[in-house]
This record gives structure tokens, sequence and C-alpha cells, in this order.
């Protein structure tokens, strides 16, 4: 065994980080029978203290940052090879060794935004990529030797018990031109529901938007300080949270019954509805809010409240992003119809048939995206399929363009191409 010297942070269970996780099949490889559980092992790529004194402000600021950073890295692998002790601590760590030079890289330009942004990390000691696989105290050390590669595509922020995922080439919510701004072309039940839940999803923010530059030119003209405005449209983020929380629940119900009609009340049907607003309430808390958030705070904290002119302004430059949300619709129609497609076609295996075919198809009228690490280009998907199994995403699913996504999908039934799985 290499034993590597170094100084490293004591074990902090309540602390808060930004980390890499160690997959679960390396984890169970490396893990020592009497060392940390599997599922704690990670790599820490920052640390900020305990979680309690860490406000929800900055912990969206510290999510936002990094993701903004990561939107331009792509997947690397990361090798654990020997081992090491941190012989300058107490416990004395033994942890897998690091090697890898993209981590390190990408450290560095995380570290550069943070320390842009102001965000405060523990800089007390040399930097030095490692995995914790036990504390030996007093103990001997061991003979253990670790030699495993894996390869990562995300990072946790992780604050005490709450752990959040930060993707690399994750999708700007803010271009020059929002999809979420445009409208679904076409007359059918479909683009239709979309449509209104991008206008109520709209609706809602101008609501918010509204009451909330009120409240904060009030506070503004009648002198309450910087700080205490940043309090109230910190406050404020929340009730929008709310109100959107409760407008895209709303479209996913009405996504259901416009794909599935008299069988929105299948099991499967309402299980694929139920994980869809679980994922939704999760965008809304770690990507949509904090980026709203992230973008008026600095106006705030400039004195922009007391020109109500250009709060307007500053409000209505993000106002376009939680309309793109709508395209969330857009995604559970299609994954209701593969929940549809899968059920029919156990119907009419059990009745000596073959499944019918299905095909991807591109509006003509739209851009199209081209595929992406981890996401397909909506022309490579267009053409037919012997099943719904055999499709590899759904329209807005793991496509580029997500929720911008303008295809959709048909089946061929009764000698003809059409919308929906079943008649009616």
């Amino acid at each position: 065994m290499s034993i590597f010297r170094f100084q490293s942070f004591e074990a902090n269970h309540a602390g808060a980080m930004l980390c890499v996780p160690v997959p679960d099949h390396v984890a169970r490889q490396i893990a020592l029978a009497d060392g940390e559980p599997p599922d704690q092992l990670h790599i820490t790529l920052f640390y900020f203290g305990d979680a309690v004194d860490l406000p929800e402000p900055k912990r969206q600021e510290i999510i936002y940052t990094a993701l903004d950073v990561l939107r331009s890295q792509p997947p690397f692998e990361v090798s654990f090879e020997g081992t090491g002790i941190f012989e300058d601590n107490d416990e004395r760590p033994l942890f897998a060794q690091v090697i890898c030079p993209f981590l390190e890289e990408m450290r560095g330009h995380i570290a550069a935004a943070f320390d842009r942004a102001g965000i405060d990390y523990s800089k007390d000691h040399e930097y030095h990529p490692h995995c914790t696989l036990k504390y030996l105290g007093g103990a001997p050390d061991p003979s253990v030797d670790i030699h495993a590669v894996f390869a990562i595509s995300d990072i946790e922020a992780v604050f005490s018990e709450e752990h959040v995922r930060i993707p690399f080439l994750a999708p700007r919510l803010f271009q020059k031109k929002p999809g979420g701004g445009k409208q679904r072309l076409g007359s059918g039940d479909w683009e239709q529901a979309t449509n209104r839940q991008q206008r109520r999803l709209t609706r809602a923010f101008d609501a918010w938007s509204a009451q909330t530059r009120r409240a904060l030119t009030n506070a503004a003209t009648r002198g309450v300080p910087i700080p205490q405005q940043a309090d109230i449209l910190d406050n404020s983020m929340r009730e929008l949270e709310a109100k959107l929380a409760v407008v895209l629940e709303v479209g996913s119900k009405a996504a259901a019954r416009i794909s599935a009609g008299k069988r929105a009340e299948l099991p499967g049907v309402r299980q694929v509805v139920e994980q869809h607003d679980r994922e939704d309430r999760l965008l809304l808390a770690t990507a949509l809010i904090p980026v709203i958030y992230a973008r008026l705070l600095p106006d705030i904290t400039r004195g922009l409240a007391s020109d109500p002119k250009a709060l307007k302004g500053a409000f209505g430059a993000v106002r376009a992003a939680p309309g793109q949300y709508a395209g969330r619709a857009w995604v559970l129609i299609f994954e209701t119809q593969q929940e549809l497609g899968r059920t029919r076609e156990a119907e009419r295996r059990a009745e000596g048939k073959t499944a019918e075919r299905v095909r991807w198809v591109i509006d003509p009228r739209a851009d199209h995206c081209a595929a992406s690490p981890g996401h397909h280009g909506c022309p490579d998907l267009a053409g037919e399929y012997d099943s719904w199994n055999d499709l590899p995403t759904v329209p807005a699913g793991l496509t580029t363009c997500r929720g911008n996504c303008r295809c959709h999908i048909e089946v061929y039934r009764d000698g003809k191409w059409q919308r929906g799985v079943y008649d009616g």
C-alpha cells in the first residue's frame, strides 16, 4: 500500500459540500466491511462548513454558480489507484487516492466562479482529491489496495441530509429567444393543452411579479435597507415556487386526461403522473427558482427597487423562464402514451396479435436539435419503430431540445397512422 500523508477535514455528516458521489457498483467494490457505508462514499470538491449555518439563498447561489460552470463540462473518467492516510488528522482517515487531472481542472473552474461570486469555501488546506474509506484512529495501518475506474457526468450539492444533483451539459434556461415564449402551432388537443399550460404558468408568474415588485418598491420608498429588501425577494421566491407547483400539478392532470381519456385512472398511468409531479417539484426547487432568484438578487442589492421602471424590466427579463416548463406537459402526454402503448401491446399479445408500429414525427415548421452527450437529436429519432419499447425516448424526454420539442408520436392502427393508442 502506498501511504500519502496529507491533512483533511474532520468527518462532519451535518456539513455542506460539493462532491462527486461514487457510483453504487464502485462503492460496493471498494467499501471496507468496518468502514464508511457504500452509500456515503464520495470525493469532496468543496466544503462550506455546517449546513445549518448556510441560509437557503446561499445554497441556491452555490448550486446555480456550479451549474453555470458545468454547462460546458463534458463527462470524464475518474480512477482510484492505491490508498493513503491523513496522518495530521487525529482520526487518521484512510482514503482511496484519486487520479484524474480533469477533476482537478473542473474544480479549478468552479473555484474561480465561487471566488468571483464571493462564495466562501474552506481553503485551510491544499486540495488533494480523495475518497475516505475508514477512520482508523489508533488502529494499525491496514493492508488495502484499491483499483477502480468510473465515469462521471454530474456532481452533488450536499447540505446535511439534502442532496441536489448538478449535471454536466445542462441546457440553459435563459436564451436570447426562449422557446418557452412561443406557442405550439396546430389545433390538436395535445398542442392546445400545452399552450394552455404555458399561459397558466406565465399568468402565475405575472401575478407574482406584480405583487413582489409592489412590495419591493414600497419598501424602497419607506427607506427599508437593501438587506431587508433582499429578504422580501427571498420570501417571495417561496410563494412563486408554491404557485408554480400548483399550476404544474393542474397541468399534469390535464395532460394525462388529454392523452389517456377514460384510461387516465389506470394504475400505470397514475404512477407515471405521480413520478412526473415529483420531478416537477424537484426541478422547481433545484433549477427554475434558484435561477430566477440568482438573476434578480443582484438587481435588488444594487438598489433597483427604487426605480419601478427598471425593476419591471428586471422581472420581465426572466418572464419567459416559467413558460418553458409547459414542455413538461408535452413530455407527460407521451410518457402517458408510452405507458398505454405498452398496455395495449400486452393485450394484443394475449390475443395472439403483434404489436402495432409507432413512428416519431418531427414538425417541419420547427427548428430541429442535434444530438448532444446523453441526449438524442430529433432528426435522428424520426422514423418507424416496431413497438413502443423500441423507442429510445419520447418527445421532450431525452432530447437535446427538451421541453421545446415539437415532435409527436403516431400509431399505425386500423390501417392508418393516427394519434392516440386507443380509439376514444
